[in-house]
């Protein structure tokens, strides 16, 4: 019965400790992406379709997009005053990114 229970216990980490470093891959993955292909999440020159990719990978790695939001986010312009049209697009974009983090995905 005890070895029966440490093997189950044994399974259980080894299942946790996998589950943990696909996580880990995926937002390694993620974040290369970021930085080898900027444009593919610039969300100032493209704001739909970096949302779009952006919300792809919130299935895999919420956490790590969340990061990239926050990158994104600081290279928008302040106002100037002025009607931003690309400016406004790119902050609805994050907002959407945003909405999707929040509600869980079913």
């Amino acid at each position: 019965m005890r070895a029966r229970n440490q093997a189950s216990q044994e399974t259980a980490r080894a299942q946790i400790d996998a589950e943990l470093k696909e996580q880990h891959d995926w937002q390694t993955n993620i974040v290369d992406l970021y930085f080898s292909r900027r444009e593919l999440f610039d969300l100032t020159k493209s704001p739909d379709s970096a949302q779009a990719n952006l919300r792809v990978l919130i299935a895999v790695a919420p956490g790590t997009v969340q990061g990239v939001l926050n990158a994104e986010l600081e290279r928008i312009p302040p106002p100037t005053g002025e009607s931003d049209p690309q400016r406004l697009q790119s902050l609805a974009a994050i907002a959407s990114v945003q909405q999707a983090l929040l509600v869980p995905s079913s």
